[in-house]
C-alpha cells in the first residue's frame, strides 16, 4: 500500500518530494472525509429504512477505521477516529446483528486501540457468523502476539500458510513456523 511509503517522503529532504507526499495523504483524507459527511447528511436528510440506515452506518464505521488504519489520523485524534468507527459499527449491528464483516471490523478497532479481550470476543463472534479462519488469522496471529501468546501466533501462522493467499506475509510466516 502506497501510504507507508507516502508518510515515509514526508520527511525526504527534496521539498517537491515532500509536497508531492503531502498532497496525496490530504487528497486521501479528504475523499475519506467526503465520504463520510455524504452519508451522514443522507442519513439526516433522507427518509431511509432501517436496512437503508443501517448500511449508511456501516459505509461510514468502515470511512472512520480507513482513516485510522492508513494512519491519516495520529495520538489522540486516531483514538477518538476509532471510538467513532466503532460507534458506526454498533449502530450497524443494531439491525444487522449476523453481520461476521461488522463484527471483524469492531475486532480490528478493538485490536488497534489495544483492547485486547473485546478484539478476541469479536474476532469469535467474526468466525461464527462466517468469517473465514483464513481471513482473521492474520489480525489473530497479531492479538496473540500483542498478548504475548506465541505459541498461538505460530499456529495462525500455518493457518495463513496453508491458505497460500497472503503472500505478502509469506516471509514472516515461514520465520515463526
Amino acid at each position: 500500500m502506497a501510504i507507508p511509503i507516502l508518510q515515509i517522503a514526508l520527511f525526504d529532504p527534496i521539498d517537491e518530494v515532500r509536497l508531492l507526499a503531502y498532497s496525496m495523504l490530504n487528497t486521501k483524507e479528504k475523499s475519506l472525509s467526503s465520504s463520510i459527511q455524504t452519508h451522514l447528511t443522507q442519513l439526516k436528510r433522507e427518509v431511509l429504512s432501517k436496512p437503508e440506515q443501517a448500511v449508511k452506518h456501516h459505509y461510514i464505521a468502515e470511512a472512520y477505521w480507513e482513516l485510522a488504519y492508513l494512519g491519516l489520523e495520529q495520538g489522540q485524534a486516531k483514538i477518538h477516529v476509532l471510538e467513532t468507527a466503532n460507534h458506526y459499527a454498533m449502530l450497524a449491528l443494531s439491525f444487522f446483528t449476523t453481520n461476521g464483516d461488522l463484527y471483524f471490523l469492531r475486532a480490528k478497532i478493538f485490536l488497534e486501540l489495544a483492547q485486547y479481550p473485546q478484539a478476541a470476543e469479536n474476532f469469535t463472534l467474526a468466525q461464527g457468523y462466517g468469517m473465514s479462519e483464513e481471513r482473521l488469522a492474520p489480525y489473530q496471529a497479531e492479538l496473540a502476539f500483542a498478548e504475548h501468546r506465541l505459541a498461538d501466533v505460530s499456529y495462525f501462522m500455518q493457518k495463513i500458510k496453508q491458505s497460500g493467499d497472503n503472500v505478502t506475509l509469506s516471509d514472516m510466516v515461514n520465520q515463526w513456523i
